[in-house]
């Protein structure tokens, strides 16, 4: 070996056999394992053994298991560094970002370097070099759509820098540069059973595609690693959340045996986290705590009291979670689904309302053709109403007004030659033609009661006037019209709970004919409706607020009068059947796995992930419905999402 690497050597204090640089047949190999392999990166995986690959949880996975990045529920960000001897330092920091769809992404950046070798010729110290080595990763991990499985590869590049003495004994500066790949992968079994629940194995195999490069005369290449991790985490305690995790990696090296980790960490609370483990025989402790007020920021410390340097190593880390979580995502994309679903029923009834006004233009315009003047009016008079801005319809509409008059001119004409041949009286001739002009003139004002009335008033006089008649069907058939829209508008303003204004449509519909007896039965059904739908509505509130207030008696009989009304409405049978489970529900004693469940949904709880929580619960009542302990944790839940929704609304 050259003094340069000897003096790296004594820089780092590491054996021959150690992670730097050893030459043989003219390949310089850099130790049994690369200075990455064999440090590790986070604070927290150091103080765990660097028994991480089964757990990967956090930004550290672009390096421990990227197949764990798509386990994670947030975007992360952690930051590393570690002081080894001699001046010599370690850092490390990545960024992780969890897509809905597409998977979750990393990257990141790990640097060793050490500053002051001593650069030597045969006789004396001629300068002071450095030597360094950087590995960039680009990592991405998916989850597949079965056995809760998780695929993941890191893309990494490799530099190496190192100062050396040329030809003329000058200080210079050598580099390598050259790239690697990882596949690894998770699996998170989701079986009931006790032994699997809440466990997980990993596997990564480390340069699978092995970085290999030239600096200055010799040659550089990486070994391969093989590591299989398994995690278990384990929930106890009472009403204060108690967790321990166990871990426990193999690995194994081309260039080197195998190697078994161990690691142990419990958690007191979310401010004391207390870890332990073996790493290949050394022992190593360390400790975390964790400020949720910033949504997820951990500090992590650990320290090496074996360590193959011959001195204590001491390393911290920060991590911390930003962004919106995988579930606020998927709420706001299903939100934003809810909006494009509302844009595109207004463009539908935008769509309607432009196929409407065009059938109702073409009626009116044939009618007008065809001389049905009346008909002709009410269909362009719907043209101006959906759009009164319509020159066209507006136009046709005084066409249609200038011919009507035109007609009544012409039909009072004939009207008069028919009365002059019943009677020679002019009184009643006169009598005649003012009702009936008074009647055509309401048509086109719209009143069509009071121009039935005074078409009958002329029938009466001259009840053989075949003008009179028809007119006073045509006016007929248009109040129909009238009072059935006046009822389906009465309807739509029901369905949206708008009963003041539906009521006052029925009566206007009502007084509207208030002879015509089919029209009064229909109203009549109406108003039953509405009246049951307000008996609904009464019972259904007076359930919410007894359930609000945990009177769940008082809630069962009021959803039950709502049932009688609407027997099969999802939303009060759903209350109704809580609200019996709740009334005769009992405080139990959580035990085992019983116990271990709950305690599961009371970390989510904590996390604020509550609709996991509930989700976890919900699992308990499945065997024992009338669990009051663990109901009453499912309604907090639930008043935590009400509550956040409710604020979310208020920002918007």
């Amino acid at each position: 070996m050259s003094d340069y690497f000897r003096r790296i050597v004594l820089c780092l204090g590491v054996s021959l056999i150690g992670v730097l640089p050893l030459r043989a047949q003219g390949t310089l190999y850099r130790g049994t394992q690369s200075l990455f392999m064999e440090t590790g990166v986070g604070a927290r995986a150091q103080a765990l053994g660097r028994a991480f690959t089964g757990l990967a949880n956090d930004g550290s996975a672009v390096f421990w298991n990227p197949a764990g990045l798509d386990f994670l529920q947030q975007p992360n960000f952690v930051a590393y560094h570690s002081t080894l001897v001699e001046g010599t330092f370690f850092n490390f920091a990545a960024v992780t970002y969890p897509f809905l769809e597409f998977g979750s992404v990393g990257v990141g950046m790990a640097r060793i370097g050490v500053n002051g070798i001593p650069l030597n010729n045969e006789w004396t110290n001629l300068a002071q070099g450095e030597y360094s080595e950087q590995e960039y990763y680009i990592a991405y991990g998916k989850r597949l759509p079965f056995w809760n499985l998780s695929l993941g590869t890191t893309f990494k590049m490799v530099n190496v820098n190192a100062s050396e003495l040329n030809a003329n004994d000058a200080p210079v500066s050598k580099s390598g540069f050259s790239s690697g790949l990882d596949i690894a992968l998770m699996w998170k079994p989701d079986f009931e059973n006790a032994i699997v629940r809440n466990m997980s194995f990993g596997f990564n195999y480390q340069n699978v595609v092995a970085p290999s490069f030239k600096l200055s005369t010799f040659s550089y290449n990486d070994p391969r690693n093989l590591r299989f991790g398994i995690a278990k985490e384990i929930y106890f305690g009472g009403d204060q959340l108690k967790r321990l995790t166990i871990l426990a990696d193999v690995s194994k090296g081309s260039r080197s045996g195998i190697e078994y980790m161990a690691g142990m960490e419990y958690s007191f609370n979310r401010f004391l986290i207390a870890r332990g483990g073996f790493d290949a025989g050394r022992m190593t402790v360390g400790m975390g705590t964790e400020f949720t007020q910033f949504q997820r920021f951990q500090v992590d410390y650990s320290v090496n009291l074996g360590s193959q340097y011959g001195t204590a190593l001491h390393r911290l880390s920060l991590t911390m979670n930003f962004g919106k979580t995988i579930e606020e995502r998927q709420n706001i994309a299903r939100a934003l689904r809810a909006d494009q679903d509302q844009k595109m029923i207004a463009q539908n009834q935008e769509a309607v309302k432009i196929r409407a006004i065009k059938e109702h233009s073409t009626l009116g315009t044939e009618y007008l053709k065809d001389g049905k003047l009346i008909p002709a009016l009410v269909e362009l008079e719907q043209v101006v109403s959906l759009d009164p801005n319509n020159a066209n319809a507006k136009s046709l509409l005084d066409t249609v007004r200038f011919r009507m008059d035109k007609q009544l001119s012409d039909r009072l004409a004939d009207t008069a030659t028919s009365v002059r041949e019943m009677t020679v009286s002019q009184q009643q001739n006169k009598f005649v033609e003012d009702h009936y002009r008074k009647g055509y003139q309401l048509v086109q004002k719209g009143d069509y009661i009071a121009a039935l009335s005074e078409f009958q008033t002329a029938l009466e006089r001259s009840p053989n006037n075949p003008d009179i008649q028809r007119s006073l069907n045509e006016t007929r058939g248009l109040l129909d019209k009238r009072i059935a829209s006046i009822i389906a508008k009465a309807r739509s303003n029901a369905a949206g709970n708008n009963f003041s204004e539906a009521l006052k449509l029925l009566s206007e519909a009502r007084s509207l004919d208030p002879t015509n007896q089919q029209i009064q039965r229909e109203i009549d059904t109406e108003l039953k409706r509405i009246s049951n739908r307000l008996s609904f509505l009464e019972s259904t509130r007076s359930g919410l607020d007894a359930y609000q207030k945990g009177d769940y008696q008082a809630a069962m009989e009021a959803f039950e009068a709502a049932l009688l009304v609407d027997p099969q409405n999802p939303t009060v049978k759903e209350y109704h059947k809580k609200s019996i489970v709740r009334a005769f529900a009992t405080f139990k004693n959580l035990e085992g796995d019983v116990e271990k469940t709950y305690l599961q949904g009371v970390d989510l709880y904590v996390e604020g992930k509550y609709e996991q929580a509930i989700a976890i619960w919900q699992r308990i009542l499945e065997k024992d419905p009338l669990n009051k302990r663990v109901l009453k944790a499912i309604d907090k839940a639930e008043d935590q999402i009400r509550q956040r929704d409710e604020a979310k609304g208020r920002k918007k």
